[in-house]
């Protein structure tokens, strides 16, 4: 299972599709995570916060999806 998360397009929007500690649970069942660098700090989650929790953080949305 790939899982990949983009930031908001939307310049006024401070969600993120999935939170560090998510990511980290379904990093357990060995799926692969990927996130948009710069996809949480709208909503406080630095991408080190990502990184710690196993999700692979990428450049762009391009990357994220494509892998």
């Amino acid at each position: 299972m790939n899982i990949a998360v983009m930031a908001e397009s939307q310049g006024d929007e401070r969600r993120v599709g999935l939170v560090p500690g998510v990511m980290r649970f379904y990093g357990k069942r060995d799926w692969t995570l990927r996130i948009e660098s710069g996809a949480g700090v709208p909503a406080s989650f630095t991408d080190a916060s990502y990184a710690e929790a196993g999700v692979e953080v990428v450049p762009g949305r391009d990357p994220a999806i494509d892998g």
